[in-house]
């Protein structure tokens, strides 16, 4: 979440203090500041998810701790895949098909790959994600959440990059050398616990872009 999303933020933790805590006794400044740091690697609507998960499955007699709150949803699987499609959405919108991206989550990248590719799926006009293709992704992902994933690619690859691929040779006889960074979406530590155990090499120094932990 970004500064932008606080006053909503603070909306949807009024909310969970009359569902949980005293709402004689609003949410204090303190307490509003270390649970923003807390979901500062989620973003606003994915926040408003899990507190809508809590609020359907879970009873406290006091106000949740952020684990709480996250554990009450991680055991979703249609909530974890819907999660990880507003991800997807999230960057699409602030990204988009031309730079390199690499998703903290590898059944994200399966899911992606299943449907061509980066570019391909960051295009509105080649891939518009409606309603209905919303409900597709979401049930494709569980699908693949289910059997596992495998070969890959911890990178996904923008036009840029791809562009360089396709003429390598040519560039680095002429000593042209490929340049670009790769975005990564969601939590850097998360992002590099799956791909540290792939083989292949990452090309491109990873940029911090979206949704990730400072």
């Amino acid at each position: 979440m970004e500064q932008k999303d606080r006053k909503e933020f603070a909306k949807i933790m009024t909310l969970l203090n009359e569902l949980f805590g005293d709402s004689e006794k609003p949410v204090n400044d303190i307490k509003l500041d270390f649970y923003f740091k807390a979901f500062s690697d989620v973003t606003l609507k994915q926040f408003n998810d899990m507190a809508l998960a809590l609020a359907n499955t879970k009873k406290f007699k006091s106000f949740p701790t952020p684990a709480e709150i996250r554990e009450a949803s991680e055991g979703d699987a249609e909530f974890n895949a819907i999660t990880a499609i507003n991800k997807l959405e999230d960057a699409i919108d602030r990204i988009g098909g031309y730079t390199s991206v690499q998703f903290d989550d590898p059944v994200l990248h399966a899911v992606i790959e299943e449907y061509g590719g980066w570019p391909l799926v960051s295009d509105s006009r080649e891939f518009p994600i409606d309603e209905w293709k919303r409900k597709e992704l979401i049930k494709v992902y569980q699908g693949f959440a289910r059997r596992g994933t495998q070969n890959v690619p911890d990178r996904l690859l923008g036009l840029k990059e791809l562009s360089y691929k396709a003429r390598e040779e040519e560039y680095v006889q002429k000593g042209l050398v490929y340049e670009g960074r790769t975005a990564l979406v969601g939590d850097y530590e998360k992002a590099f616990e799956w791909t540290k155990k792939l083989s292949s090499v990452k090309k491109a120094p990873l940029e911090l872009a979206v949704g990730v932990k400072q």
